[in-house]
């Protein structure tokens, strides 16, 4: 009753220990198939024991007494003490199971269907043991190809890395990396990288997609195992000869599901599964490597533009920004220039007129000066109604076909005021362009002077008497000769057509033409007098009471009119 139960714990402790492994691991692994294999020992000593006892009960029951039944009681107690051996053999063996000389081991028991048993255990802990390895080993390998170190920037020095890695790491031979490139539209595998490879010999520097297995990988974006090579396919040197490899792997460099290149590695050896497992791995770590480089470099480059475009943006905000001030001074000097004008505006008259001489306004000044009511002028014709009748109608017509064809005409106007009196203005008809540029109407900007005018006739007339009665010349403000009359000449003894090639120092002594030098210098307006001495063209000298009269130019600088009264 002891032994059953100990019998009974034993083997639902096996059980709980198993269901515990498989929970944590999985089923199929070294550890519970150790547990299945003490489980099956324990239930075979059970069945042994079970059986042993069930043909003792029959022999005992049915079997022949005497001393016979008494030697088949022992050979049956041997034959089981056998079996126990046998089943403690295997026992001690079951250590041993998945070690490379299990099979020598198992030869030792001679139960077949317990070696059978053994054997089958063996070749599953042997076949788990094995993928055991081959995961380490994958795993290692892709743990050391991610401690490669790489450069932001740069992936050459990484790709060349790599390469040497993965062909060194599964004892290969040559190796090259492509990466993908996009360029105007054109997408293609270019060789980025290699390792023990001829670059000279090498047909192939460049793949488009679909082209050969590098081209192809784009679609497949798996492992492309190509074993038995033909001859010539490609070729591996080394210092001591050549040789063709007999299997090529293509591996696609993956990130995400997206391909950023392809790795190709050839070799002397067949490829195992394990080795496909590795290449997987690898090609995954070095495509992350590469996106992340790319992304890094397409970063710095669209930092590079953003701050250069901010750059841009700041440099054209400046010159926005001066542009702004520019234009705020400008439009400062325009109020400024528009108020101006339109304070001079407000002192100058103005009448607008049509094509055809109509007039269409008149400001307050010219109505003011003029003595009119806009509503005396509005749409009469200036010809007829502020022009004097009798001046000559085509001398007008002619002015005014050369100022609606767009040219400006400058002058002294003498018009006519409501009481029919003369009136003079200074100023200018300006045409006005429409937005086609052809003038639409016409602008008459004036200033009346009347009694300047009046009394530059009246001094007209006044210098006119004059040279009638006395030697009279106008001096330019350069100290030259302008004009002279008849009895100025005559003093001078020259001929007229002399008088612009003669110089006043030529005929005044220096005292005179000093004298009247530093007169035209100083600001007084009266008229000087002087007496001066004139020497004429035959070296006579003759003094002259004389009067000099300043006359304004438009430059603002002086000219004079020089006036011999009598002989001293």
């Amino acid at each position: 009753m002891k032994s059953k139960f100990i019998f009974w714990l034993a083997l639902l402790f096996s059980v709980f220990l198993l269901g515990l492994s498989s929970r944590a691991n999985g089923l199929w692994n070294w550890s519970n198939l150790a547990l299945i294999v003490n489980l099956l020992f324990i239930l075979s000593l059970y069945a042994q024991r079970n059986k042993f006892l069930s043909e003792m009960f029959l022999w005992l029951g049915h079997g022949p007494a005497g001393n016979h039944s008494e030697e088949l009681a022992l050979q049956k107690i041997n034959q089981t003490k056998e079996r126990i051996n046998e089943l403690y053999l295997a026992f001690d063996k079951i250590k041993n199971v998945g070690d490379d000389d299990f099979e020598i081991v198992v030869k030792e028991i001679s139960d077949p269907e317990l070696r059978v048993s053994l054997d089958a255990v063996h070749r599953k802990v042997s076949t788990l043991l094995s993928h055991e390895k081959g995961s380490n080993w994958v795993a290692m390998g892709a743990a050391a190809m991610a401690e490669l170190k790489h450069s932001d920037n740069d992936l050459s020095h990484y790709l060349e890395n790599a390469v040497a890695r993965s062909v060194n790491y599964v004892q290969a031979k040559l190796g090259t990396i492509y990466l993908l490139k996009e360029e105007e539209g054109d997408t293609y595998f270019e060789l980025a990288a290699g390792y023990a490879f001829d670059k000279r010999s090498s047909t192939k520097l460049r793949f488009g997609i679909g082209e050969g297995m590098i081209g192809q990988v784009f679609y497949e974006k798996e492992v492309m195992h190509l074993a038995n090579l033909p001859k010539g396919y490609i070729t591996i040197s080394s210092g001591l000869g050549q040789g063709s490899p007999c299997a090529v792997c293509v591996v696609p460099l993956l990130a995400e599901g997206a391909i950023y290149g392809a790795m190709e590695i050839a070799s002397f050896h067949p490829f195992t599964p394990t080795h496909i497992n590795y290449f997987r791995k690898a090609g995954e770590v070095i495509g992350n490597t590469i996106r992340s480089v790319q992304n890094h470099i397409n970063t710095e480059r669209l930092l590079e533009q953003s701050r250069k475009m901010t750059d841009d943006l700041k440099s054209r905000e400046n010159e926005i920004q001066q542009n702004v001030d520019k234009l705020q001074i400008t439009q400062q000097l325009m109020k400024r220039k528009q108020e101006e004008m339109e304070a001079i505006l407000s002192t100058l008259s103005t009448l607008e007129l049509d094509l055809n001489g109509q007039i269409i306004n008149a400001n307050p000044v010219f109505l003011g000066i003029a003595g009119y009511a806009l509503s005396d002028i509005q749409g009469k014709g200036y010809m007829e109604t502020l022009v004097e009748e009798g001046l000559d109608r085509r001398q007008f017509e002619t002015m005014w076909g050369s100022i609606a064809s767009g040219q400006t005409f400058s002058g002294e106007f003498r018009i006519l005021n409501k009481q029919r009196q003369h009136i003079w203005m200074s100023g200018n008809f300006t045409p006005i362009n429409g937005d086609d540029g052809k003038p639409t109407k016409i602008m008459l900007v004036s200033l009346f002077n009347t009694q300047e005018k009046e009394k530059t006739i009246e001094l007209q007339e006044t210098i006119a008497a004059i040279k009638h009665c006395f030697p009279v010349a106008e001096i330019n403000p350069d100290m030259t000769f302008k004009s002279a009359n008849d009895l100025f000449l005559s003093e001078m003894g020259i001929k007229r057509i002399e008088l612009k090639r003669s110089a006043m120092k030529d005929f005044f002594l220096n005292g005179s033409f000093h004298q009247i030098q530093e007169y035209l210098a100083r600001s007084e307006e009266r008229a000087g007098t002087f007496a001066l001495e004139l020497k004429n063209k035959n070296g006579m000298v003759k003094k002259h009471n004389s009067t000099f009269i300043k006359i304004n130019t438009s430059n603002n600088s002086k000219k004079g009119l020089l006036v011999l009264r009598n002989e001293l």
